[in-house]
């Protein structure tokens, strides 16, 4: 019998990995939900419409719960009055138990309550604007206030089963809620008996049951690769990749990305394109791609410096992660990672490889 090789590609911007099975069957779905694509691909035996529709409806009901839409958890939340007791059903005690492991985990750069600041600078909910503009220095300092970003602020009991809206909170859950999303349709997968294939939320969160290869688009040339990632070895893992491309305005010849750095208020300005991390938890990828993005890289101390210190910390959580980190600050271009080069294929020949 023979066998055939299975490559993922990983496209680091908002549109649909794919894998390749060779001949064999293969069987697929996709739809929307949190307004991105979303592709689930299995090989060996067809999905059936149960399983199709049970996928969908839980992805929705995540949606109707997670999104800051009318009706959903959050909105409810965040029109609330300061003092606002909340009952919480599983599902939200475990996104708020997450959450709230991971603002402390990131040193706060992933931090739900930067919502105000978002919508400030026009991101959310309806990017891209028709006209953006920048905001004024005094609305940006005025949401910085501790009453408006500090996460602590959102009280729960021991159990989590309450939560307490003690300051002027409003939260988006939309860092981690596709990671969070990617657990929820692999648990039903694995439960229905696959072990081949993937679920891909928007390109930038996905859980793989299987792959040899998987390959990251390039930041910078987003019809190109830039790391080609021996995989064989791994199954039932995540990916999950941040990047300061995928949503951006430029205004006067100035570029200023939708991730939104919780310390100034202001978008991201490090010189870190991307990031991707590999062999983690949807949820706690999807956070921590985030932060690298915010965290400083210093090529005199590359070992020693705030985003390899970060990646060390990554390390202690899940020590078999891969962590792939593309830096260019226009005179140096490198990869930062904590792999060998036996695992991986560097196919930019611009850019060096640091090791840390």
């Amino acid at each position: 019998m023979k066998t055939f090789k299975r490559c993922l590609l990983l496209i680091m911007a908002l549109t649909t990995a794919f894998c390749s099975f060779g001949c064999s069957k293969t069987s697929t779905m996709d739809f929307t939900c949190f307004n991105t694509g979303i592709h689930v691909e299995v090989q060996g035996k067809t999905l059936s419409d149960e399983l199709q529709i049970k996928i969908k409806n839980t992805l929705y009901n995540l949606e109707e719960k997670f999104s800051v839409k009318d009706g959903s958890f959050t909105k409810t939340f965040n029109d609330s009055l300061v003092g606002k007791q909340f009952a919480l059903d599983y599902d939200t005690s475990t996104l708020i138990y997450n959450a709230k492991f991971l603002y402390s985990f990131t040193d706060k750069d992933f931090n739900p309550a930067v919502y105000p600041l978002v919508k400030l600078w026009q991101f959310s909910p309806n990017f891209p604007a028709l006209n953006f503009t920048l905001p004024s220095e005094s609305d940006i300092t005025n949401l910085t206030q501790d009453k408006y970003l500090n996460f602590d602020n959102l009280v729960v009991d021991r159990d989590y089963t309450t939560a307490t809206k003690t300051s002027e909170l409003e939260l988006d859950f939309g860092g981690i809620l596709k990671g969070f999303a990617t657990e929820y349709i692999y648990e039903l997968l694995h439960l229905a008996g696959y072990s081949k294939g993937y679920v891909n939320v928007g390109g930038s969160s996905l859980k793989i049951l299987s792959s040899n290869t998987l390959a990251i688009r390039h930041p910078e040339n987003v019809s190109n690769n830039i790391i080609r990632v021996d995989t064989k070895n791994l199954t039932n893992f995540g990916v999950s990749t941040s990047g300061t491309y995928e949503r951006f305005y430029t205004l006067d010849g100035k570029t200023y990305s939708h991730i939104i750095d919780p310390s100034t208020g202001k978008p991201a300005e490090t010189n870190v394109l991307s990031a991707t991390i590999i062999n983690t938890d949807g949820t706690f990828g999807d956070a921590v791609t985030t932060a690298l993005l915010l965290k400083d890289f210093d090529k005199s101390s590359p070992e020693t410096c705030e985003l390899s210190r970060f990646i060390q910390k990554i390390l202690t959580h899940y020590k078999d992660a891969y962590v792939f980190v593309v830096y260019n600050d226009g005179t140096d271009k490198c990869i930062i990672t904590n792999k060998e080069s036996e695992t991986f294929t560097l196919l930019d020949d611009t850019y060096t490889v640091v090791k840390i």
